[in-house]
C-alpha cells in the first residue's frame, strides 16, 4: 500500500456522511430506468475514490453485509479515523486506504458502482484525468460512476465571491483563523455594499446567508482551497467520452418538473438541442447551475432516454406520504391532495394515480413490486385483470414524475431496515455507535437522522437482546408502554431497526 501524505483534510476534516443518491440501492434504481442491467444490490461491489473517513461507504457495509467496499482517500487521519469504527463494528467487507487517486492498482479488480463526490472539481487536471480513467478501468460491463463537480454558469458568480475571500484569506496561515477571517469578510462586503439592492450587491447578500450556517470545512475546502475547478456540463462531458465513458443522466434526475417552465420554453430548448447533452446544458444556462452529480457508464451500453410501458417492472415502490385530502371514490373525479415528507403537497386527480398512492401511503413504507401495484390499482378501481398497454404507461409516467417530486420511492432492492419494529428490536449497530458520541447517526436507508439525547439513550438498548418490558425498564425513567410504542415505530419509519 503506498501511504498518502499529510494534506489539508488532515488539519481540516471533512465532515463524511451517507449521500442517498450514492446507495447501490438508488444507483441501481436510476441504472434500470436507464435500461440497464446492474448487479443485484445485495452482492454489489462498491469503489469510492475520496472516501474521508467512510462515513458514506461504511453505512453501505453495515446495510449490505455480503457485498464489497473499498475505499481510497489521500488523508491518513481520516483514512485511520475510518478503519477505527471498522474494527469496533467488527466489519469484514470493508478497505480503507490511504493512497492518492493515481496510485491505485490493476489488481484491485473491478467494482458495480464507482462514487467520486467531492473531488473532481477539487483536484489539479492530471489527477481529475485520472478519476475518468480509473471509472473506465474498474467498472464492470453493466457498472455505473457517479462524479460529482461543480458546474458553470452558476460557478462564475460564486468563483467571484471565492476569489475575494481567497484574497482577504491568504494573510493568515492556521486554517481556522483563515475560515473566520473568510466569513467575516464576506459579511463586511454584504452589509458595506453601496448599492445592496444591485445584483452584485444581492449576490453578496445571498452569497454571505448560504455560507453562515455551513460548516467550517465546508467553507474551507469549497471556497480557501488552492483547487476549485468548475466546468460547463457540455465539457465534462466531453472528457468522460475520451476515457470511452458515456453519459446515462443524473444520480438526481434533471428532467423538467411540470410547472417549471412555460411550454414554450421547453418546446424551444427541445427544437434547438442536437440530443440530450446538448438539452441539459441549456437547462444548466436557465437554471444557472452550480453543482451536478453525473452518472456514467462504458460507451458501448444502449440506453433507454423515455419512461415507456415496462420501465418500471421489476422495481418496488414505497411512500412516506400523508393524504391530506380525501377525494371520496377513487374513480370520481375529485380532487386527492398528498403532503411528502418534506412539506411539498401534490394535487391528483387521475383515478390511477389516487388509486397509487393511497395504496401505497396504507402500506406505512412496506415496498410493492410495480406490477402488483398495478393490479392492486385495477382491483381497487373494480377493473381487475383488465389492465391495458395505456394503462401501464400512464400509470409509469405519473409514478416518474411522482418520483420526481419527492412523493413515492423507487428501489431496485428491499433492503434490510424493518418496516415495522420486532418483538425485540435490533438498531442498526453503526447508528448505536454514532449515538453514543454524537446526535448524528446513520440510518439503513443511508440517511441522516438527528436524534435529541433520550432517543439516543433508548437506541442504545436496542441490541436484540431487550423485549418491550426490558427495554422500558432501562430507561430513566421508564417509559409508558404506549410512548415507547410511538418512538420505536419512528425508529422504524426512520429506518434505523433491522428487519
Amino acid at each position: 500500500m503506498l501511504d498518502a501524505s499529510p494534506t489539508s483534510y488532515d488539519d481540516v476534516p471533512y465532515e463524511s456522511y451517507p449521500l442517498w443518491v450514492t446507495h447501490p440501492d438508488h444507483l441501481a434504481t436510476v441504472a434500470m430506468l436507464a435500461g440497464m442491467r446492474p448487479a443485484p444490490v445485495d452482492r454489489c461491489q462498491v469503489l469510492e475514490l475520496g472516501c474521508a473517513s467512510g462515513g458514506n461507504l461504511i453505512p453501505m457495509a453495515v446495510g449490505i453485509p455480503d457485498g464489497r467496499f473499498v475505499g481510497v482517500d489521500l488523508s491518513p487521519a481520516q483514512v485511520a479515523a475510518g478503519r477505527a469504527t471498522v474494527r469496533t463494528l467488527g466489519l469484514e467487507n470493508v478497505t480503507l486506504e490511504a493512497r492518492s487517486i493515481t496510485d491505485i492498482e490493476d489488481t484491485l479488480g473491478v467494482f458495480d458502482y464507482i462514487v467520486c463526490h467531492g473531488v473532481y472539481s477539487w483536484v489539479p487536471p492530471p489527477v481529475q484525468d485520472e478519476i475518468l480513467a480509473a471509472c473506465k478501468r474498474h467498472l464492470s460491463p453493466q457498472g455505473l460512476a457517479y462524479v460529482s463537480y461543480n458546474t458553470y454558469p452558476g460557478w462564475h458568480l460564486r468563483g467571484m465571491v471565492r476569489d475575494m475571500m481567497l484574497f482577504h484569506a491568504r494573510r493568515f496561515e492556521q486554517p481556522a483563523e483563515r475560515v473566520a477571517q473568510a466569513r467575516a469578510f464576506l459579511d463586511f462586503l454584504a452589509a458595506a455594499v453601496n448599492r445592496p439592492d444591485s445584483p452584485f450587491g444581492s449576490h453578496l447578500r445571498e452569497e454571505a446567508e448560504l455560507l453562515r450556517d455551513a460548516p467550517d470545512s465546508y467553507l474551507f475546502h469549497e471556497h480557501l482551497e488552492a483547487d476549485n475547478r468548475p466546468v460547463y456540463f457540455h465539457e465534462f462531458v466531453a472528457r468522460a467520452a475520451g476515457h470511452g465513458l458515456r453519459y446515462v443522466g443524473e444520480a438526481q434526475p434533471t428532467t423538467v418538473m411540470p410547472g417549471e417552465f412555460p411550454a414554450e420554453v421547453e418546446a424551444t430548448l427541445r427544437r434547438m438541442a442536437d440530443d440530450e447533452v446538448q438539452f441539459e446544458q441549456y437547462l444548466d444556462f436557465l437554471r444557472n447551475r452550480t453543482f451536478r452529480r453525473t452518472l456514467l457508464c462504458h460507451d458501448g451500453v444502449v440506453l433507454r432516454r423515455e419512461y415507456a410501458a415496462g420501465s418500471l417492472r421489476g422495481l418496488l415502490l414505497a411512500s412516506g406520504s400523508d393524504l391530506v385530502e380525501d377525494p371520496g371514490p377513487l374513480d370520481g373525479p375529485g380532487i386527492a391532495k398528498f403532503r411528502n415528507p418534506r412539506g411539498a403537497t401534490l394535487s391528483a386527480s387521475h383515478p390511477l394515480v389516487k388509486a397509487a398512492l393511497s395504496i401505497l401511503i396504507d402500506r406505512r413504507g412496506e415496498p410493492i413490486e410495480f406490477g402488483a401495484l398495478l393490479g392492486e390499482v385495477m382491483g381497487r378501481l373494480g377493473r381487475s385483470g383488465d389492465v391495458t398497454p395505456e394503462d401501464e404507461r400512464g400509470m409509469t409516467e405519473s409514478l416518474v414524475v411522482i418520483w420526481l417530486g419527492g412523493f413515492v420511492e423507487l428501489h431496485a432492492w428491499s433492503g434490510r431496515a424493518a418496516p415495522v419494529p420486532g418483538d425485540r428490536p435490533v438498531a442498526s449497530p453503526l447508528a448505536r455507535l454514532q449515538a453514543t458520541v454524537g446526535p448524528r447517526v446513520a440510518s439503513l436507508r443511508h440517511r441522516v437522522i438527528q436524534l435529541e439525547a433520550p432517543d439516543r439513550l433508548l437506541l442504545d438498548l436496542l441490541d436484540g437482546s431487550r423485549d418491550r418490558d426490558a427495554i422500558a425498564a432501562g430507561l430513566a425513567p421508564p417509559l409508558q408502554a404506549e410512548d415507547l410504542e410511538t418512538r420505536l415505530r419512528a425508529f422504524a419509519r426512520a429506518g434505523l431497526l433491522l428487519a
